[in-house]
């Protein structure tokens, strides 16, 4: 079958469209017809040859994407053709890339989309759902009432925590970061009780003046560079840091579980990938995630819609931070 595709051949060079010819699904894969594809930061450090990844280029892109059923191959008899369905399987693993027109992928990846999510909710509910769910439910064992910091907040994740955090935890007070003046009234849209510049020179002191104990849960897709704030902003004996992301460079905090320790706090650690493997686990997240969303009534954020012909421009808008929650390609003609 041929399909229009977004090909990685060289690192740090602009991505391409090309014609490539994908094979009949094998046992246990079925080949979904995209219909959208959601872009993710570590998209963004793969091209740039960052990011950990077996694949040899050239490979084409893409681990999210919502889309129907046109074919299954053999033994597969938990999916049909004309199933909606979703994944957020990492590139180069069990896909052919969802950056393009049709893909094969493993039912280990895969999940049906609920008739009451269209598939432009169905490509940017995955990841930044599954992450913001699984912290809280998992990770931090929320409570009502507690004071919460949210990075990025205007971000996909970081909306997205912020609009489950005040639906299931309403007394809860968040501060948020952002990038742009745009974004601080967007963040005061969503619930953010106290939108701050993340840009602010001393964070730390800025926010100690709102709150002068400190910081329940901090959600952190920083990295090294706040981790002196963290570790000053973290409550004693009770606060939560979760790191998730770490767009400034990995934590090598020197002595880190000793400064923790002095404070009596908890640094968690989430990591989607080994998840995934897990196709029960992931199921029960997502069928808890449909649930939640109905019962609050949340949608995702999604921020613009571009063409396949246009994601190098999608990843510049990226790059840029100029997005407000959730950028997707649409691979319809």
């Amino acid at each position: 079958m041929k399909t229009k595709s977004v090909r990685l051949s060289e690192f740090n060079k602009p991505l391409l469209i090309e014609e490539t010819e994908i094979n009949p699904p094998s046992v246990n894969m079925v080949t979904v017809k995209v219909h959208f594809a959601g872009i993710n930061f570590y998209e963004k450090l793969l091209i740039e040859g960052k990011y950990p990844t077996n694949s040899v280029l050239p490979f084409t892109i893409g681990g999210e994407f919502s889309g129907e059923i046109v074919e299954v191959g053999e033994g597969i008899t938990d999916f049909k053709v004309g199933d909606r369905v979703f994944s957020l399987a990492l590139t180069g693993k069990g896909t052919s890339g969802g950056f393009a027109q049709y893909a094969n992928i493993e039912t280990k990846y895969l999940y049906r989309l609920p008739e009451e999510f269209s598939f432009e909710q169905g490509a940017a509910i995955p990841m930044i759902f599954f992450t913001a769910y699984t912290m809280l439910s998992k990770k931090v064992q929320m409570k009502d009432g507690q004071t919460v910091l949210i990075h990025s907040a205007a971000g996909g994740v970081g909306s997205t925590l912020v609009k489950l955090i005040k639906a299931m935890y309403p007394k809860t007070k968040i501060i948020g970061t952002y990038s742009s003046l745009e974004k601080e009234k967007v963040l005061k849209g969503l619930g953010v009780d106290f939108p701050i510049n993340g840009e602010t020179d001393n964070l730390s002191a800025e926010i100690k003046k709102i709150f002068p104990e400190g910081i329940d849960v901090i959600f952190d897709a920083v990295g090294q560079k706040l981790v002196s704030e963290h570790l000053d902003l973290i409550k004693p004996l009770n606060g939560i840091w979760c790191t998730y992301g770490a767009y400034s460079g990995p934590i090598v905090e020197e002595n880190l579980v000793g400064k923790l320790r002095s404070k009596n706090a908890t640094l968690a650690g989430f990591l989607m990938w080994p998840l995934i493997e897990n196709k029960d686990f992931c199921q029960k997240q997502f069928t808890e995630i449909f649930e939640v969303m109905k019962k609050y009534n949340i949608l995702p954020e999604i921020d613009k819609i571009f063409p396949l012909e246009q994601v190098n421009e999608a990843f510049e808008r990226i790059s840029q931070r100029k997005n407000i929650g959730k950028v997707l390609l649409s691979a319809l003609d």
